[in-house]
């Protein structure tokens, strides 16, 4: 299984919209970074037949250092989810 990178990414769509790779990357910060400022915010971000981004919160917990086994206190912590959407049918 092969990784696909921000760099493929700037590839394919340069290529496929026939723009060139510094405005391609320009827009995709750019839509990074509004994701990230409007999950920050609260906001959902849904991108219709792609998914969404939402900030979510993970509760304090017990967990265990793997090198030693003793329990350690891992603080309450955000970031960015995202939720794929639902494949679209075709008919």
């Amino acid at each position: 299984m092969s990784k696909t990178t921000k760099a493929d990414l700037i590839d394919v769509i340069a290529t496929e919209c026939e723009i060139n790779k510094t405005k391609t990357t320009q827009v995709i910060d750019c839509l990074i970074s509004f994701i990230q400022v409007r999950a920050a915010a609260g906001d959902k971000v849904a991108l219709p037949g792609f998914g969404q981004f939402e900030m979510r919160s993970r509760a304090a917990r017990q967990g265990r250092n793997p090198a030693t086994g003793e329990p350690i206190q891992i603080p309450e912590s955000r970031g960015i989810v995202f939720k794929a959407s639902k494949p679209v049918r075709k008919s």
